[in-house]
């Protein structure tokens, strides 16, 4: 018999995540699958000692996440493999092409990294325009915001005196 609820819905059941009606139905569901109603126990007393654990525990203890990321599963050696061997075949067709185009692989090189600085440097030069042009209205709405914090800092100082004052 398959079940119509997973381990998703037993969690969310156990840390209260469930809205009232799909509660109801798993709770009916609990009564009348023993498997279900195993895992939730399991879930159950897990999601307890936990709990109890308290953070300070929590914290002396090594790292979860690097557990947890180990635990995942993982492709097999055969699809890495697989992969790999895909990247070297794509890099070794982009060498050949470029060599029947006659192009080296270091003049390729060389006009890459001279678009990329020609990128870098109109970036560069619109972002200086920017400033130049937005520089004044950046600063005043800077000095604004610094005189509303002083006010607010002084009211809320004279606010504190007032009722050190009345205590």
């Amino acid at each position: 018999m398959s079940c119509p609820y997973g381990e998703e819905d037993i969690f969310q059941l156990v840390e209260g995540e469930l809205d009232p009606g799909r509660r109801r139905a798993l709770r009916a569901h609990l009564r009348g699958c023993a498997a279900c109603r195993e895992r939730y126990e399991r879930e159950l007393m897990l999601s307890d000692s936990l709990r109890s654990l308290g953070r300070s525990e929590l914290r002396e203890t090594p790292s979860i996440a690097c557990q947890v990321a180990m635990a995942l599963p993982t492709r097999s050696g055969r699809a890495r493999i697989m992969w790999t061997l895909f990247g070297a075949v794509l890099f070794a067709l982009a060498v050949v092409a470029l060599e029947l185009r006659d192009v080296s692989l270091i003049t390729a090189g060389m006009e890459v990294l001279g678009f990329s600085w020609g990128v870098a440097s109109g970036l560069a030069g619109m972002l200086r325009i920017f400033f130049t042009a937005a520089g004044s209205f950046i600063l005043l709405a800077l000095a604004v915001g610094a005189l509303i914090d002083l006010g607010i800092a002084a009211g809320w100082i004279l606010f504190r005196r007032r009722r050190a004052r009345e205590a």
